[in-house]
């Protein structure tokens, strides 16, 4: 008995001799300060998947094809009114869209340009409410007009052969019904279609690049007068990739 009597008061003493130790080195006996979790490994650690605050998904039809996607998405249509100088410039970023891949850039802001002009992402799929009197100017990706060259973007399959461009653009007038009616410039590199405003984008096509509407017969969208006279209008807009 005399024993276990000095066990316990021995081991009473360690803990006192202890908790004097903690007390010295400023710790505490019963809260130790805990180092901060990362909350993000603590949900990986969960099994949730945390997607980080600088990435950008990237949809499905962009898969295999995302730097040019990301490009694309980070492009931005500027408007000059002076295309000599930056007075009263407007820069509208594609990510801005809610969809960058397809979608119509608000001009509202660009002086009288939304009367005669129409400047889309994407391409053509049908005539829209509003543009019968304007030019539409439409600027895509290839992956995406490679997707659906066999549904929607079936009446671009004749010119897929000399779409050697990552993007392409391309000029209609809103009123025509006739899909296959286009100007086109499918040839020309991000860094070139930025170094020109978009009327010198346009002439860039003019006596290249013919679209044949049937056998033995070609037509250019350049031949309608009103096509031509508002396309010179875009020279206000260029599309920024750099």
């Amino acid at each position: 008995m005399l024993i276990k009597k000095k066990s316990t008061c021995f081991i009473l003493y360690l803990n006192f001799l202890f908790c004097i130790l903690l007390s010295q080195q400023g710790w505490s006996s019963v809260s130790l300060e805990e180092e901060p979790v990362d909350a993000s490994l603590s949900l990986a650690m969960a099994g949730e998947v945390v997607a980080h605050p600088m990435s950008i998904a990237i949809p499905e039809i962009g898969l295999g094809h995302e730097e040019d996607y990301l490009r694309f998405i980070n492009g931005i249509l500027i408007y000059k009114p002076n295309k000599d100088n930056d007075l009263g410039r407007i820069e509208i970023p594609f990510s801005s869209l809610s969809n960058p891949l397809e979608g119509t850039f608000d001009l509202s802001e660009c002086g009288d340009t939304g009367q005669y002009l129409s400047i889309s992402t994407g391409y053509r799929k049908g005539k829209k409410a509003g543009n019968a009197s304007k030019v539409e100017v439409w600027i895509v990706s290839k992956f995406v007009v490679e997707r659906e060259v066999s549904s929607s973007a079936r009446h671009l399959a004749p010119i897929l052969g000399s779409f050697t461009s990552p993007l392409g653009l391309f000029w209609t007038s809103g009123g025509w019904d006739n899909m296959d009616w286009y100007d086109y410039l499918t040839s020309s590199s991000f860094e070139e279609i930025s170094s020109e405003n978009l009327y010198e984008n346009y002439k860039k096509c003019e006596g290249v690049e013919f679209h044949r509407i049937s056998a033995g017969s070609f037509r250019r969208a350049v031949l309608n007068v009103s096509v031509h006279a508002h396309a010179k209008g875009a020279e206000r807009f260029i599309f920024n990739f750099n």
